[in-house]
């Protein structure tokens, strides 16, 4: 709850806490690693990464949250090899092809991020993150129609988000 209502510091000691009822309690190392990440507390995610890696190696949300941590802190060859990680474990994870392709566009290979993301729409036609990346990117490519078709599509599946609008709008 804390969490979700934006309350870091009590969010976090929950979690810790049910890190000390229950050590390896999957959910709560990922959920305490995503919020370390998102806190700039780089040092701890590490820590709780290579703990959370040596209790559970084969969850793939670890391997995504480890992906985070490397993205966040400029490591993107060892981001992207966490994002492969999770993809191996499960091919199907969304969130592990989004981290993979933000990666691959931070390093100015754009045809290699739409393509990783053409590969996860597949599973996940209707998830709107993957569909705005993939809109975004189209549009950075040149390819307008294609950016405004994949807008259209994301205002289908979220008609009360004003940034799909807008990005639509500004494409038209």
């Amino acid at each position: 709850v804390h969490h979700t209502l934006g309350e870091t510091s009590p969010a976090i000691l929950a979690y810790e806490r049910a890190l000390t009822v229950n050590p390896r309690h999957s959910q709560a190392r990922v959920s305490l690693a995503r919020l370390l990440i998102e806190d700039g507390r780089f040092d701890q995610a590490e820590s709780l990464r290579e703990d959370s890696h040596a209790l559970d190696p084969g969850l793939p949300d670890l391997h995504i949250e480890s992906g985070h941590l490397y993205q966040a802190t400029g490591r993107i060859e060892e981001a992207e090899a966490s994002y492969r990680d999770a993809l191996d474990i499960d091919p199907s994870f969304a969130s592990a092809a989004l981290g993979l392709a933000s990666c691959r566009s931070d390093r100015g290979d754009v045809d290699g991020a739409v393509d990783i993301l053409e590969r996860a729409s597949e599973n996940h036609r209707h998830d709107p993150e993957l569909v705005e990346q993939l809109a975004l990117l189209e549009g950075v490519r040149g390819n307008l129609e294609a950016s405004i078709e994949l807008y259209r599509q994301l205002v289908e599946l979220e008609p009360d988000n004003p940034s799909a609008w807008n990005n639509l709008a500004t494409q038209l």
